[in-house]
């Protein structure tokens, strides 16, 4: 499996899990190999509008690429909410762009991410 894409397998399925009622219930499993993966929920019904908490578990040691660990467009806007470039995490909300927190994930370490 490509390192690259293990994480994004490992944010989908913590992802699918809050989204999906009974995903993660015992004896079921969401199975990615890590080769083109990815989810689309549509509609997300509720998303919160004033606070939110996105936390995920990733791993990779691809340092050529920024990656996006979190993303979530509405029709108002693509970037609503999204957790970009996995070099340096970077948030953007409702388009706004604090810049990078100079917090890495590519060291090929498992590593617990968690942005309010």
């Amino acid at each position: 499996m490509n390192k690259a894409l293990t994480y994004f397998a490992t944010v989908l399925v913590l992802t699918i899990g809050l989204l999906i009622p009974n995903c993660l219930a015992v004896n079921r499993a969401l199975s990615l190999d890590g080769d083109g993966d990815h989810v689309i929920k549509n509609p997300i019904n509720n998303f919160p509008t004033t606070e939110i908490t996105a936390e995920f578990w990733m791993k990779s040691s691809d340092k050529s690429k920024k990656g996006t660990a979190i993303s979530y467009a509405s029709t108002a806007s693509h970037n609503d909410f999204l957790i970009y470039n996995y070099q340096n995490f970077t948030p953007h909300i409702a388009n706004q762009n604090p810049g990078g927190t100079e917090v890495s994930a590519t060291d090929g370490s498992w590593h617990h991410i968690a942005v309010t």
